[in-house]
């Protein structure tokens, strides 16, 4: 076993201080994102994917980004800490078309 250290960074749109509130004051959350794939199914029905799952996540940084535009951003940066209860630092769940043994 060796070590492993998760870090994410992130930008979306400004429409709210939720996150920002979240950054400010050491809140740790969950988070998870993935990518969908809807021109291949796994069967008829379900499309294939990949989903990425960090129990326990702490948002270290926040800059927020007003320019000459219509539209504000925001950023974060974010460390992923092992979770004692979910037994894991960061999951992943694949859905494949393919059988993988």
């Amino acid at each position: 076993n060796g070590d492993l250290e998760a870090t994410l960074s992130f930008e979306k749109l400004y429409n709210d201080t939720v996150y920002r509130a979240l950054a400010l004051d050491g809140t740790k959350k969950a988070i998870s994102f993935g990518f969908v794939d809807p021109d291949n199914k796994a069967g008829t029905n379900t499309n294939t994917s990949l989903k990425f799952i960090l129990p326990k996540v702490k948002l270290s940084s926040y800059e927020p980004s007003f320019g000459l535009g219509d539209t504000a951003t925001e950023s974060f940066e974010a460390t992923a800490l092992f979770d004692a209860t979910a037994g894991s630092l960061i999951t992943a769940e694949l859905v494949t078309k393919y059988n993988i043994s």
